[in-house]
């Protein structure tokens, strides 16, 4: 977890769930993104599942489920299986569906 004071540049792969509260910029890999209402994501993300409830800008590949609450900012590519997004949230960008073993876009 980054909480509310960090802020974060660079790559990161975790083996597991990665919750930002913070500030995190660059390349990430990871089971589960959370991005909190409050943090913020900035770069190319690979994931399993998002659940984005604050700002996110950049790509993000998610070979299962990508949801977009309404407290969200978004202005990114999104390539997903399952998409959900909320009334009121804010997206700006292009989506499409994965197909096969994502890895770019």
């Amino acid at each position: 977890m980054l909480s509310p004071s960090v802020s974060f540049e660079g790559k990161m792969e975790v083996d597991g769930d990665v919750r930002v509260e913070g500030i995190l910029k660059g390349e990430l890999v990871c089971e589960r993104l959370v991005v909190s209402p409050e943090g913020s994501f900035e770069g190319k993300a690979w994931v399993s599942d998002a659940l984005i409830e604050g700002g996110f800008s950049g790509e993000i590949v998610a070979q299962g489920r990508v949801t977009i609450r309404r407290t969200a900012r978004v202005r990114a590519h999104v390539l997903y299986r399952t998409l959900s997004m909320e009334e009121g949230s804010l997206f700006n960008g292009r989506m499409g569906l994965v197909t096969g073993r994502a890895s770019s876009f």
